[in-house]
């Protein structure tokens, strides 16, 4: 499983480890699909880059087809109402 190096709230190193072995590595946070890298900052519960929070990539896909569905929603309201001229 992978791991962050956590030294005063930011990421030094990533490792692998077997999680029976993470006590070995008090610093060790298991960041899972997250892709994290070294310099990114880890506030306890969430790791961050340049304020951002870090995501996985199911939660990066999944926020972008909520802002499509929400765009396509508007669209099709739009288009109800005649809100769009061609």
């Amino acid at each position: 499983m992978n791991y962050a190096l956590i030294e005063n709230g930011q990421v030094v190193n990533l490792i692998w480890l077997h999680p029976d072995n993470a006590a070995d590595f008090p610093g060790a946070v298991p960041c899972g699909d997250v892709p994290v890298q070294m310099g990114d900052e880890y506030d306890g519960e969430r790791f961050f880059r340049d304020g951002q929070q870090v995501l996985t990539q199911w939660e990066n896909m999944s926020n972008h087809m909520a802002e499509l569905d929400e765009a396509l929603l508007e669209l099709q309201y739009q288009e109800l109402i005649g809100g769009f001229e061609e």
